[in-house]
């Protein structure tokens, strides 16, 4: 089954199987990857063969297509297909080829459930009577009217916030400990109490193609397995990989100190990145959209009476930056304008519905 959380400019795409989540994203407002767009070039780069491109972001998107660059001028609307999600404070990748073969832009919650969508009957249950409309091409669609989040009321809801802790246990002993860095995902596996080294390797394979699809890894990835010293080992380390591998990852094998190197092309940002960003020292703290996004859920929810005092970070990204849309959306819905008191005393993950 699919189950949705939604709420104003964002929503959370669960696919369970038997209790089991095997699938999740994270759908917030914005142009993903494969979208066809209108855009307006806003500069222009001679030496780099690129152009900047505005599609309605934050961020100007980067069109680096060569020789149909000098055709180009500042002011010109052009229809560009989107390669690459903006990600890590870089801009979306777009294209001006293969615009006839892009699709046209989309509700983004429907694209995402027709991505995770496995089998035809799947039964999709959502929260938010005002996206039924949208994913009813998909079959049935069941409106969640539960006391509990629909999250817990399906037991899911550790599950999903598991797939945004670096640490993750496995089943019979050792965790996998999972670190993304601009380069690469490294990703070391911990024997713990969990046996032997074999033993503890192949529970690993099995988990990380699992943990690679629920959390959107793509990119360069390096697993640290624990120690084995015999080739037959290996091998069978290097089946268990196959034997739950997606289509999309490449195993490349292992390497001469003893790592597995995969691949997976990476199209849009990891899970952990849309919700947390890296500060300096290496931490990790919720973006100011994230906590954003949460106060809109609350006041949707009906929380308080649409008065909320939130830090000046968070004031700023529901005022002005990737919250707004959805800020206007909710005043709309409510039918009336939200009143944000801004409180330079309170830390950004902090804020208090009134």
């Amino acid at each position: 089954m699919i189950v949705i959380s939604a709420s104003p400019g964002e929503a959370w795409v669960a696919r369970a199987d038997g209790g089991l989540l095997i699938d999740l994203r994270l759908v917030r407002d914005g142009v993903p990857a494969g979208d066809v767009v209108e855009g307006r070039v806003i500069g222009r780069n001679p030496e780099l063969g690129a152009a900047f491109i505005d599609i309605g972001l934050d961020r100007a998107a980067i069109l680096n297509d060569g020789d149909r660059l000098e055709p180009l001028h500042e002011g010109q609307w052009i229809r560009v297909r989107v390669l690459k999600a903006a990600r890590g404070g870089k801009g979306a990748g777009v294209s001006q080829r293969g615009v006839d073969a892009g699709r046209p832009a989309e509700a983004a919650l429907a694209r995402a459930v027709a991505f995770l969508r496995g089998e035809e009957d799947e039964e999709i249950v959502v929260d938010e009577v005002a996206e039924v409309p949208s994913l009813k091409r998909f079959g049935p669609v069941t409106l969640y009217r539960g006391a509990l989040p629909v999250f817990e009321h399906y037991g899911l809801q550790e599950a999903i916030e598991g797939a945004l802790q670096p640490v993750v246990p496995l089943a019979g002993g050792g965790s996998l400990i999972i670190e993304i860095n601009a380069a690469a995902t490294m990703i070391d596996v911990d024997s713990g109490e969990g046996g032997g080294a074999l033993a503890v390797n192949l529970r690993a394979a099995h988990e990380v193609m699992r943990q690679i699809r629920l959390r959107n890894l793509a990119g360069p990835m390096v697993i640290d397995f624990v120690g084995l010293k015999a080739r037959a080992e290996r091998e069978q380390v290097l089946a268990a990989l196959h034997e739950k591998r997606g289509g999309d990852v490449e195993i490349l094998g292992w390497t001469r100190l003893g790592h597995m190197e995969l691949r997976r092309k990476r199209i849009e940002a990891p899970l952990t990145e849309l919700f947390y960003e890296t500060i300096l020292g290496g931490g990790q703290v919720k973006r100011a959209a994230t906590v954003a996004f949460e106060v809109l859920r609350d006041l949707a929810r009906g929380a308080g009476k649409g008065r909320v005092r939130v830090s000046p970070l968070i004031a700023a990204s529901l005022e002005a930056g990737e919250a707004a849309v959805a800020r206007r959306q909710l005043e709309g819905m409510l039918g009336k304008r939200l009143e944000i008191q801004v409180d330079p005393g309170l830390a950004r993950e902090r804020y208090e519905v009134l």
